[in-house]
């Protein structure tokens, strides 16, 4: 499943917005979907590397 980032967004390594940010994201960003977990989605970015994202910050296509 693809999605595209709605608004700047932070990913984390934990669906957890208390641990650190690996990427600070842009709007417009298409991620893979690879999981999901309550309000959060695991994705996968273009460089392989993978981190979870709220949801309601991705639309999917």
């Amino acid at each position: 499943m693809k999605g595209i980032l709605m608004a700047e967004e932070n990913i984390y390594p934990a669906p957890d917005r208390r641990s650190e940010i690996l990427y600070d994201l842009t709007a417009g960003e298409k991620l893979k979907i690879t999981d999901s977990l309550d309000k959060w989605y695991q994705v996968e970015l273009i460089n392989r590397e993978k981190g979870w994202i709220l949801k309601d910050n991705i639309e999917k296509i």
